[in-house]
């Protein structure tokens, strides 16, 4: 028998409330698809608004947050942050013969679009020379085509073939990793959190 709605909701406002403030902070702020007020990232978090930028300005610090404006100060996420994310989730959870292998794949793939659009990359194509009523079909291939240009990046990354943003100083790997063991060690409704405890 599934759970009813009300024991959903009642599952999820105590994974809400054992969770520390950082990381509602955190979790709200990956989820920004545009910036936001302080204020209003500290309503979605369910937290005080000077809670909020004390946390958020330490997000910034660490490459996760940008600080967009000052009049009102608003925020976003730091999209080379996911970025780098991202490489370090495949580093850890593929082996390199698996990465390049994805790689030769998506190369094969990228390789086929060219070819039927002849064109090197998908902004090169103008969906309507193709037909109208083959649009959503084009419109289709360039999303996969985009998609496979964005895998390739992070795949080559990954390998060790660029330079992440993570090297070149956007996200400051050391500091990251000690911000993530803090979120890992904290105890949820010790009565401090991750953040108080490390710089007191």
């Amino acid at each position: 028998m599934s759970d009813s709605p009300r024991d959903l909701a009642s599952e999820w406002e105590t994974e809400l409330e054992s969770r520390t403030t950082v990381e509602k902070v955190y979790d709200v702020l990956l989820q920004l698809n545009d910036p936001l007020r302080v204020s209003e990232i500290a309503d979605r978090a369910g937290v005080a608004p000077d809670t909020a930028r004390k946390y958020l300005e330490f997000l910034g610090e660490m490459g996760v947050a940008k600080k967009i404006g000052d009049d009102p100060v608003t925020y976003d996420r730091n999209d080379s942050y996911l970025e780098w994310r991202n490489i370090d989730r495949l580093q850890r959870e593929y082996t390199i013969e698996e990465l390049n292998n994805r790689l030769s794949e998506l190369s094969d793939t990228i390789s086929s679009f060219q070819e039927t659009y002849e064109a090197e990359t998908p902004g090169d194509v103008v969906p309507q020379e193709h037909g109208y009523e083959k649009l959503d079909e084009t419109m289709d291939d360039l999303r996969q085509w985009n998609a496979a240009c964005d895998e390739v990046d992070a795949l080559v990354e990954a390998l060790g073939h660029g330079t992440s943003g993570a090297q070149t100083g956007t996200v400051k790997v050391a500091d990251m990793v000690r911000f993530f063991q803090r979120l890992q060690s904290s105890q949820p409704n010790s009565g401090t959190d991750a953040f108080s405890k490390n710089h007191s």
